[in-house]
């Protein structure tokens, strides 16, 4: 796939499902899609969460993006660890699987598993 299918693909996908968390491996990722917030190509998640980070970049509010906060996954665990809160198990009606398929068509097609079992 050319890196722009990939682009269009990562963005309508992120668009469909209205992401309010994306999860990035690295700064230079999240600043790629910060990019594309910018852009305008897909609508502003909440959170951006950044697992590999020189520590350079602040947690909070993005300076520049409206709406938009930037996290270091090391933050993220440990505010976990301060607010714990018990476990949910999944109810018979809990989404567990996402998928999307362009199919033959070329057109998204998005399928969503659900437990059956009772």
């Amino acid at each position: 796939m050319s890196p722009n299918c990939v682009v269009f693909l990562e963005s309508e996908i992120i668009n469909r499902c209205d992401l309010e968390v994306i999860f990035c491996d690295s700064e230079a990722r999240a600043e790629t899609f910060i990019n594309r917030i910018t852009a305008g190509v897909i609508r502003a998640p909440k959170k951006l969460i950044i697992l590999n980070t020189t520590g350079e970049q602040p947690n909070g509010a993005h300076d520049t993006v409206q709406g938009l906060e930037v996290y270091s996954y090391d933050y993220v665990y440990a505010l976990g660890e301060k607010h714990l809160v018990p476990v949910v198990p999944p109810a018979p009606d809990s989404t567990y699987v996402i998928c999307f398929t362009s199919g033959t068509t070329g057109t998204f097609a998005d399928f969503f598993q659900q437990n059956l079992a009772t």
